[in-house]
């Protein structure tokens, strides 16, 4: 491909989406080093003759992902049609696809994968997310970063470490998001990873941290907490999905989902109270990207709750149940009623939710990632 067919839009909205990018999403979300994606701009538009179609990529789509995640809209265009349209960003992203994939696997090639994803996992179709995701996986399984004895980590410097464990953590994140979302396995298995998971406390350049506001101020790693809430996820396909879990008594199967429930319950605790469900609701400290990305951890918080009840909307078995009683209800006089059994953990699902609704209300703008 010639260079010219290679566009971009003028140099400072391309800068002005990229700080949209870094300030928003990569804040909390470290896909990127922000001074290596700041100097691939750089290098775009002050040294033609060295563009490359992986930058080229790496840069349609962070402006594509800073589009959706600012709106939540996937046919957003931005004010400058020149900017081009989500879409339009994708489309340019995976036109480089086949090229990237099939050359050395570079961190940016590893990035651009997982960038799309992010976008492709809030769509109504599922499919392209799993088939990129899959390849993700299998790219960083190939390279070992998933494994701190590995000769990669051996032959990297401390930054270049560093973020390639960043870009494993989120592959492992979108993973088990995805594998909810179906209800499949996931495919990196926790007992094939020995790197260390994101810090307590801030590094050099404490991505993933939050400040929290007042007395006693502190800095959060919410990326941490992701990460931690992922591995959770998995659990709770193990629990009810796997055919291990099919072959459990129904008392073995109960423990296990009450287990998981505890361990919800601890990962909620270490959440700072200003971070918490009903406090995002009401303040407005907080940059809006923060409460919506909380927002959706809260939210696979109920999704796990509900799936280890086993009982939902789509349960017809159980709406029946319902909806008998409420007849009965009505028409009885004097007579007793029983409500149908509830499920275990039914009360707890029922408390996280009316905990999350006010924040989920709160939300404007909300993309199809926060309904699927």
């Amino acid at each position: 491909m010639v260079l010219t067919q290679m566009e971009l839009p003028a140099e400072g909205l391309v800068r002005q989406l990229i700080s949209t990018y870094l300030t928003n999403i990569n804040v909390i979300f470290p896909l990127f080093n922000p001074q290596q994606l700041t100097q691939t701009v750089d290098r775009w538009y002050n040294n033609p003759m060295q563009r490359s179609r992986t930058s080229w990529a790496v840069i349609n789509v962070v402006m594509a992902i800073a589009q959706y995640c600012s709106l939540g809209q996937f046919g957003f265009r931005h004010a400058d049609s020149s900017v081009g349209s989500v879409p339009d960003c994708l489309n340019k992203a995976q036109s480089a696809l086949t090229e990237i994939l099939m050359g050395d696997v570079e961190l940016a090639n590893l990035q651009v994968v997982l960038g799309l994803v992010i976008i492709f996992q809030g769509t109504s179709d599922i499919r392209p997310a799993v088939f990129l995701i899959s390849t993700a996986l299998r790219l960083c399984q190939v390279l070992g970063i998933h494994r701190s004895d590995s000769d990669f980590y051996s032959n990297a410097n401390p930054r270049e470490a560093l973020q390639w464990r960043r870009v494993f953590w989120i592959a492992y994140i979108l993973d088990r998001d995805i594998a909810m979302r179906i209800r499949q396995a996931p495919i990196q298995q926790d007992t094939d990873i020995n790197i260390e998971l994101p810090p307590k406390k801030p590094d050099k350049d404490a991505a993933g941290f939050v400040s929290t506001p007042g007395m006693y101020r502190n800095n959060f790693n919410v990326f941490r907490a992701h990460v931690e809430l992922s591995r959770i996820q998995g659990y709770v396909y193990d629990a009810n999905f796997s055919v291990r879990s099919q072959q459990l008594s129904p008392g073995e199967r109960a423990a296990n989902c009450q287990a998981i429930r505890l361990l919800l319950k601890d990962w909620k605790s270490r959440i700072p109270a200003t971070l918490r469900a009903e406090a995002l609701s009401r303040t407005q400290n907080y940059l809006p990207c923060i409460p919506r990305f909380l927002c959706m951890l809260y939210g696979t918080v109920v999704t796990c709750l509900g799936q280890l009840c086993q009982v939902n909307s789509m349960d017809f078995h159980w709406i029946d149940k319902l909806r008998h009683y409420g007849r009965s209800i009505t028409t009885s006089i004097g007579e007793p009623c029983l409500p149908p059994p509830q499920p275990q953990g039914w009360n707890a699902l029922v408390n996280e939710c009316r905990e999350f609704m006010p924040l989920f209300i709160s939300i404007e703008d909300k993309g199809p990632a926060f309904i699927w």
